[in-house]
């Protein structure tokens, strides 16, 4: 769902029209927007009214989308979900598609999440060169651990985890993809994270209860990150990545608004890392 963050959505339209093909791409935006609407042409383009939506957002908002994946699952074998600050990505040889093709037998699937870091070295970003190319500090996070990755109808998307009929039986467990990445951008360009903030804080002076906390003062959350960015352990990849995998590989199950949720544990890992040259390929 779309609103503004005109940057952060051009990168998503360019990642994934590039693997899967604008006409597989549905994007809603939350009100009409007519430069999104330009940046989106020739995707799948749904308006949803920003008024009606703005109250208990997050909730509507799941539950929407939740319904519009049944019903794409319909036409399509997999169908991915994100934000439109998240990128998916494969590290294999066969890509993200290829990646999917091995998932487990599961509902709802996780992808490895991180925070992808400006540093204070950084150049403006361009888009002559990929992004993976210019931003190659990350964090791997919980928060953005996410159920991703949907097979089969009837999973309803909560607390950036998911919720089925079946999870309190056991048949549905937690499965994070062993290949697949999602790389949170929020906080990967500077220039650009002040027209995101600003769809926010419309929101936010029109509500009486803002979606998340991190909304209401998204420069004190971004100073909390660095601080903790600054401090942590610098590890190569692949070592810093298993360290996460080990943490937050066994899902927490939670009961919200009377259903079972399974999701990722949010903590933020103590480790950062610098992103290996192949990924300049990715995205």
């Amino acid at each position: 769902m779309v609103y503004k963050g005109y940057w952060h959505f051009e990168c998503w339209i360019r990642h994934y029209s590039k693997i899967l093909g604008r006409q597989n791409l549905f994007v809603v935006l939350h009100g009409a927007d007519d430069r999104a609407q330009r940046i989106a042409n020739g995707c799948n383009v749904i308006t949803v009214p920003r008024e009606s939506y703005l109250e208990r957002f997050d909730r509507k908002r799941f539950f929407a989308l939740s319904n519009f994946r049944d019903f794409l699952l319909a036409s399509y074998d997999i169908v991915l979900q994100s934000d439109a600050d998240e990128l998916l990505f494969a590290d294999c040889e066969d890509g993200l598609l290829g990646a999917l093709k091995r998932l487990p037998d599961q509902p709802a699937i996780f992808t490895l999440g991180f925070e992808l870091i400006e540093v204070e070295n950084d150049n403006l970003v361009s888009d002559e060169f990929s992004l993976l190319s210019q931003r190659r500090n990350g964090i791997f996070f919980g928060k953005y651990t996410k159920a991703s990755v949907f097979r089969k109808k009837g999973v309803k998307v909560m607390m950036h985890g998911y919720s089925t009929d079946e999870i309190a039986s056991g048949k549905h467990g937690y499965a994070l993809a062993d290949d697949i990445y999602l790389a949170h951008l929020r906080f990967s360009n500077t220039y650009a994270l002040s027209s995101a903030n600003a769809g926010k804080q419309d929101l936010i002076e029109r509500v009486e209860i803002a979606p998340s906390r991190d909304w209401t003062d998204p420069e004190t959350t971004r100073e909390k990150l660095l601080t903790k960015f600054d401090k942590a352990e610098l590890l190569d990849f692949s070592l810093a990545a298993q360290h996460a995998r080990r943490a937050l590989g066994t899902g927490v199950r939670r009961t919200r608004i009377g259903r079972h949720v399974l999701h990722a544990p949010p903590q933020l890992m103590p480790h950062r890392f610098i992103l290996p040259d192949r990924f300049s390929d990715y995205c």
